[in-house]
């Protein structure tokens, strides 16, 4: 996925810009290709963006998959983020 994106979310988040930062992590999070990393850096600037539904969302799969999903378990860092989302 875009590291570049993700560049420009955080900078975007640092100077103050949240409501464009939410934009482009809500066209990120759409991406058919993410994989767990990218899920949980969309899932971090989210919730500093104030966008704490789309955080959840994002890494809602991993942390509380579905009964018949034989996916992995959540990291520690995949379970705080959503927590902290909650």
């Amino acid at each position: 996925m875009g590291r570049q994106i993700l560049s420009e979310v955080h900078e975007l988040i640092v100077k103050g810009d949240a409501p464009r930062a939410r934009i482009l992590l809500q066209r990120l999070a759409k991406a058919k290709d993410l994989d767990r990393e990218d899920r949980l850096r969309i899932a971090q600037f989210a919730r500093e963006a104030g966008a704490h539904v789309l955080a959840i969302s994002v890494l809602q799969r991993i942390v509380r998959p579905p009964e018949k999903d034989d996916a992995t378990e959540a990291t520690a860092e995949e379970k705080t983020e959503y927590a902290q989302s909650l």
